[in-house]
């Protein structure tokens, strides 16, 4: 029995040494912590990286953001690389290192940095900060900065902040900021040190051509204007823009009509030099604004495939042409529209080689707040050429200190009609029979601030004749002190940084002495003088005249369209909220508020197909010429980019694939052009409503007098969009109806009205709709507008 005990006691220790061993194996080990933040870093990496993911390369990246210098283990997989990045953590963790939150961040940051320099980890903060400079204002030394070997280096200055200020320029090296030496620096550690408190001072060793420069700047708040521009003289515009923002595109459409009302005829000098990039829609969307249809650019990336960018005709500007001036501190989307409006013969590009930024980086939300940034793919031109390798300008010019040869170049050849490459040799030699004259610097003015009324139009020593109780008195002050404020009869005018200044005057009847008054910064005051008469003759009985005559200002019959659509039949289409609500507080205000008669107003609600045919083909049959008619629609609508053609939706089209039952704007148009109507205004508050225009252009009607205005015939459109969606609860209505309500003219015109609620809904649209205004075409147009007529005196 003993011998027999003491083997069932070995056996029975056997079994328990061989437990512990499972147990030992099996437990999860302390030392293995749970990497959420590196996990989901590699997860992103694993899903969205460019190329395919390197695992070796990232894990000996993720070793050198631990400071392990042991060679490091074979992994094939994202889970074998996690596990041998949280045994490395444990064993830190076990000798008494940092915490493990701060090593895995180490970790994850070394290893994006391994993959390219442009993808990165940013902590909660620093993923806050990322936001700051699409919202267009922080404080700083104001300059666009990126990581190098040899410490930080400078890609763009931004223009008006106090790195541009002090001379810094594009493709110097800081080497060190406060004497802390920036080679092998974070860039995120690098802005975190240049950012501080406002009016604090920053010390930089700044390294250039003319060697070693310590630099002094006190830091403020940089706020980064997207957009500015002038005229150069000589039907020569201006325009740069200095970063692509959410706002960019708008800021250059109003620039553009702008412009073009002051005389654009040579052309338009286009700056991107020292433009760092910024959002990539921004900058296609401004590249499509000067391009017809075709591919703008391609994106290719490993698991987005390749993305196109097709340049539609809606909403291209026609300008005589276009020069575009570049140097190495154009970058990622400034480069992007250089090169494609360089492959699309749009422009002529001068200067210098630009930055070669050609990649693109996603912004993605991590656990706890943090958040990376990650290269997904790469730009490319219709060509096939990548930017990463840079645009080259079709004439090299290089920057000089007090002068600005590209601009010069630019706009000369641009006057003389030169802007081609064989005229190089012409436009320098007459560059140097003529003084330059800087189109970025005013010249100093001795005497005070010069005044240029642009509306109404003043003639010296004539008064203007208006029938209006109002008008808008509109100008420019300019002076190189700068101008601080404008006053038009004691009233301050709205007034921008180029010196445009506008206000609404109230007229008495009889003659009205309009004083205009500017103020510089220094306190000198100027004033320009002219008159304006309001026409208030009392109105007389008019006699019957034969229909062919042509009568005066809001005579005629006034007749509405008012279609509403809401309630779709097709389950494939999503049912709206507000058309009926909007269409009917549309029709009460024009009957109580304007000259509609109620038997002459329409409201179609829910209609379909027929109905609306039928509402048209009646306004065919009744509408005289001598009337006018307003047709109003708000509903869904559609683009169909392969006929280039927008549609309505009644309320019986069978789905969003079915284009058989849907309104082209082609039948629209016809219907318009047959409707014989001295006037016709189209309102429609529907998705991609702005199909409805063939081509707008970049130029306004002249001012001219509202009988005048009234004469010519007209067949106008105003839409709540171009070609982008718009939401059920419509900001475009709410601000027609405002603005329609609040008018207190007599006669208000359509143009009037859009340029009065147009930047409010601009400002308040959660899609930054841009509402259009303008001439429908191939349906008679003249030049002339509809006059809205307010009831009563």
């Amino acid at each position: 029995m003993k011998n027999g005990s003491r083997t069932i006691a070995a056996v029975l220790l056997r079994g328990l040494l061989a437990l512990l061993l499972v147990v030992a194996i099996c437990a999860p080990a302390d030392a293995a912590p749970d990497l959420k933040l590196f996990q989901d870093v590699v997860d992103k990496v694993v899903k969205h990286y460019v190329d395919l993911p390197d695992y070796q390369l990232m894990l000996r990246g993720a070793m050198r953001g631990l400071e392990d210098e042991t060679l490091p283990p074979t992994v094939t997989n994202a889970r074998e690389l996690n596990d041998s990045v949280a045994e490395l953590i444990a064993r830190r963790v076990e000798r008494g290192g940092t915490t493990v939150r701060l090593q895995e961040e180490a970790a994850a940051r070394q290893m994006l940095l391994s993959l390219d320099p442009h993808s990165m980890l940013l902590n909660p903060q620093e993923y806050q900060e990322l936001f700051v400079a699409t919202k267009g204002s922080f404080s700083g030394i104001g300059a666009e900065v990126k990581a190098a070997e040899t410490g930080i280096l400078v890609v763009s200055p931004i223009e008006g902040g106090p790195a541009f200020e002090a001379g810094i320029k594009a493709g110097e090296i800081i080497r060190s900021i406060d004497r802390v030496s920036t080679v092998g620096m974070r860039l995120e550690k690098a802005v975190m040190l240049l950012r501080g408190k406002d009016t604090t001072t920053v010390l930089l060793e700044v390294e250039g051509r003319a060697g070693l420069r310590m630099v002094s700047l006190v830091r403020r708040p940089v706020t980064i204007k997207s957009v500015s521009f002038k005229a150069l003289g000589d039907g020569v515009g201006y325009l740069k823009i200095s970063q692509f923002q959410e706002q960019t595109p708008r800021a250059v459409e109003e620039a553009l009509y702008k412009l073009g009302s002051k005389g654009m005829s040579k052309g338009l000098v286009l700056d991107l030099r020292n433009n760092p990039g910024g959002l990539l829609s921004s900058s296609v969307a401004v590249a499509d604004m000067f391009v017809d249809t075709g591919t703008l650019l391609m994106v290719k990336g490993r698991s987005s495939g390749q993305q196109s960018f097709d340049g539609k005709t809606i909403g291209t500007h026609r300008v005589p042409a276009l020069a575009v001036l570049v140097n190495k501190g154009s970058a990622s989307a400034s480069e992007i529209l250089a090169g494609v409006l360089q492959e699309r013969k749009a422009a002529l590009l001068l200067g210098e080689r630009t930055f070669g930024k050609g990649s693109v980086q996603a912004i993605y939300s991590l656990t706890d707040g943090y958040g990376m940034r990650l290269t997904t793919s790469h730009y490319y031109l219709p060509s096939g050429r990548m930017v990463q390798a840079g645009i080259e300008p079709d004439i090299a010019l290089e920057q000089a200190e007090g002068s600005d040869p590209a601009l010069e170049y630019a706009r000369v050849a641009l006057q003389t009609g030169k802007l081609a490459k064989d005229s190089r040799a012409e436009v320098l030699a007459l560059l140097a029979a003529q003084p330059a004259v800087s189109g970025t610097a005013q010249t100093p003015v001795a005497g005070p601030p010069v005044i240029m009324i642009t509306s109404p139009a003043v003639q010296r020593g004539l008064a203007v004749k208006v029938r209006s109780d109002a008008v808008t008195v509109s100008g420019t002050a300019s002076s190189s002190r700068g101008i601080a404020r404008v006053t038009v009869n004691g009233q301050q005018a709205a007034l921008d940084d180029r010196g445009n200044f506008s206000v609404e005057l109230l007229l008495r009847p009889g003659e009205n002495l309009i004083e205009v008054q500017a103020l510089d910064l220094q306190r000198v005051a100027a004033s320009e003088q002219f008159r304006i008469v309001r026409d208030a003759a009392k109105p007389v009985l008019q006699q019957a005249v034969a229909p062919s005559v042509s009568l005066g200002v809001g005579s005629g019959t006034y007749h509405a369209l008012l279609i509403a659509v809401q309630d779709y039949r097709s389950s494939e289409i999503t049912k709206l909220d507000h058309p009926i609500q909007d269409a009917s507080r549309l029709r009460d205000l024009l009957i109580s508020n304007y000259t509609f008669d109620p038997a002459n107003v329409t409201l179609l609600k829910n209609p379909d197909r027929k109905e609306i045919f039928k509402a048209f083909e009646s306004l065919r049959t009744t509408v005289g010429p001598n009337d006018s008619v307003l047709v109003f629609f708000a509903g869904h609508g559609v683009w169909r980019e392969d006929m280039q053609q927008g549609f309505w939706l009644p309320r019986d089209a069978s789905g969003m694939n079915d284009p058989s039952d849907w309104i082209p704007n082609s039948t629209l148009r016809d219907y318009i052009k047959a409707i014989r109507a001295r006037h016709l205004l189209l309102v429609a508050d529907a998705c991609f409503s702005g199909g409805i225009f063939k081509v707008r252009d970049a130029f306004s009607r002249p001012n001219a007098a509202v009988e005048k205005v009234f004469e010519m015939p007209s067949r106008k459109a105003l839409t709540s969009g171009s070609l982008k969606t718009v939401p059920d609860r419509s900001v475009f209505v709410e601000y027609l109806l405002k603005r329609l309500r609040e008018n207190r003219d007599h006669y208000l015109d359509a143009q009037k009205l859009y340029s009065r609620f147009r930047e409010a809904v601009i400002n308040n649209s959660p899609v930054a709709q841009t509402p259009l205004y303008g001439a429908i075409s191939e349906t008679g147009d003249e030049g002339g507008d509809f006059i809205f007529v307010r009831r009563g005196r």
